[in-house]
């Protein structure tokens, strides 16, 4: 890359042209000369900056470059940079880019490996161009130039890891128990007549049978309500981070929660056929007739989505939770 470094744009043409000689795999159409990615700390906020700049092949002027940054190994961040002309020197050509900041004012940059990658997409540039490419360059793709730099240190990567972690695990557990709970309240709704006749309380009874109104209180309430806020905060925590740690566990979470709400609504409009009542009608609506209807089904998928959390956070559920989610009451 050093070599590169001292070439002269007419050289670096010479080199394209006679690529099919050198049968290179690479073409060099940019050559950086410096970089920067750091944070700076204002009395506002806290800023993430990326500068860079470097010299540009002539043959691919007129293109832009796909500059990507990645957080471990997920993409976050991704922006065009165009190849400018150096009004002094016309063979010359150049990008010249400075990103400012690339945070919002309330997302918190996560410490650890960052990777800037900058490309020329040969299918994302002119009709014309592609043509050229193909014509004369049918082997070869243009270098890729990538530089991963260190945001804070190792411990403060392990500290900030660790509690995003037990973020997600708090979540976990409190959708869990909102789910056990469900259904342990599903079978006290079904028990209602019955406890009614045998002159037993219960709670979801209007001292005959079962009550839908006490159950749909319950349900709007309790469930629903408390399913909603552990979907939102997972929202608020995604909103405040520039990019996420874990983000398969957050996705798989955050499905998780639709998918407890699907198998919850699935069960309140059981216990209504098993009255043999009149279906919820804001229930219903809610419900997608279309979707898979078996909660055995549902159930496995939610499973999935544990383990899915589980392998990307490093954890044991039968260790963490005490059970292997969703527990299931017989």
């Amino acid at each position: 890359m050093k070599f590169f470094g001292y070439l002269t744009p007419l050289i670096l043409c010479f080199l394209l042209m006679s690529s099919s000689f050198l049968k290179a795999k690479e073409i060099p159409v940019f050559i950086p000369k410096e970089m920067s990615f750091k944070i700076t700390d204002y009395p506002w906020a806290k800023e993430l900056s990326l500068n860079f700049r470097g010299d540009v092949n002539p043959i691919v002027k007129g293109c832009h470059f796909a500059v990507v940054i990645y957080y471990l190994e997920d993409q976050v961040y991704q922006f065009t940079a165009p190849v400018q002309n150096d009004p002094e020197n016309a063979q010359r050509y150049f990008i010249d880019m400075a990103r400012e900041p690339i945070n919002l004012a309330a997302e918190e940059v996560l410490p650890g490996k960052y990777t800037i990658q900058i490309t020329l997409e040969l299918s994302s540039q002119s009709g014309e161009f592609q043509d050229m490419w193909s014509r004369d360059f049918p082997k070869d793709t243009p270098n890729v130039f990538r530089k991963s730099f260190e945001l804070g240190n190792a411990q403060m990567f392990a500290e900030r890891s660790d509690s995003i972690r037990k973020f997600y695990l708090t979540r976990m557990r409190n959708m869990n128990a909102l789910f056990k709970l469900l259904q342990e309240k599903k079978k006290i709704a079904i028990q209602a007549r019955r406890d009614s006749i045998g002159g037993r309380k219960n709670e979801f009874s209007n001292g005959q049978t079962f009550d839908p109104d006490k159950w749909r209180g319950w349900f709007n309430a309790h469930f629903l309500f408390k399913m909603e806020a552990e979907k939102q905060l997972l929202d608020k925590h995604a909103q405040r981070l520039f990019c996420l740690r874990f983000g398969v566990t957050h996705s798989s979470m955050s499905s998780a929660c639709d998918l407890m709400t699907r198998i919850a609504r699935l069960h309140s409009a059981n216990i209504y056929k098993y009255y043999k009542l009149g279906q919820d009608r804001e229930n219903l609506q809610q419900m997608d007739q279309f979707a898979i209807q078996n909660i055995d089904d549902l159930i496995r998928n939610l499973q999935r989505l544990h383990s899915l959390s589980a392998k990307e956070l490093g954890i044991s559920l039968q260790k963490e939770l005490g059970y292997l989610p969703p527990y299931i009451v017989r």
